[in-house]
């Protein structure tokens, strides 16, 4: 499996020496501070990557969901710049990805890095009130532009669903039927201890 960080690495590699032809930026029309963030993006991608896979070496466990995520992670790095305006958004969301399999990971020195999943709950409210019946889905954060799942809740909120995802950053939403709610950014690591709460508020998704 390190070879999934190493892909990863060096796909970021990749994307950053495209990015810095001519031939790239007179397409992608990017003002000078969005490329040196993208750059720095892409060189922080790089280095956690090598983080995470020093870690694995020396504890080599990996959940299959963990691994699904630094599937994603690669294919979004890797299909980045066939989208200039979204390839800001994509590569932030992998380095915010992998900052949060880091953070996991710095709790027990590294141990924790790549497993177990982290059980989750989410607490669904409406109007400072308990709302019941709302499924829970997410993405990882690098696809959060997707509006099919990833990773689901198995339950309907009552008010409370619970699952356990791998240490990362997702897009979280809600779903009644065939309406959406509540799209927003969650970080899932074990910093505060081995669980994760979330109390999500009912609205709209734009």
């Amino acid at each position: 499996m390190v070879a999934l960080f190493s892909g990863i690495s060096s796909s970021a590699q990749t994307v950053a020496a495209t990015a810095s032809t001519s031939s790239y930026q007179g397409n992608a029309h990017w003002p000078q501070t969005d490329l040196a963030t993208f750059n720095g993006n892409l060189a922080a991608i790089s280095q956690l990557a090598t983080t995470l896979s020093q870690r694995y070496a020396a504890t080599p466990s990996m959940s299959a969901d963990y691994r699904k995520t630094l599937t994603i992670d690669k294919a979004a790095l890797d299909n980045a710049l066939g989208d200039a305006t979204a390839a800001l958004a994509t590569v932030a969301g992998v380095r915010a990805d992998l900052e949060a399999k880091v953070a996991n990971g710095n709790v027990a020195g590294g141990a924790t890095s790549n497993g177990p999943d982290i059980p989750v709950t989410v607490t669904t409210m409406l109007n400072q009130s308990n709302a019941f019946g709302y499924l829970v889905r997410l993405n990882c954060r690098a696809d959060a532009s997707s509006t099919s799942p990833e990773f689901v809740f198995n339950s309907p909120s009552n008010p409370s669903t619970t699952g356990s995802l791998p240490a990362g950053n997702y897009v979280l939403w809600l779903q009644k039927g065939t309406q959406h709610y509540s799209r927003e950014f969650v970080t899932i690591a074990a910093v505060q201890g081995p669980t994760v709460s979330i109390i999500v508020d009912v609205v709209p998704s734009p």
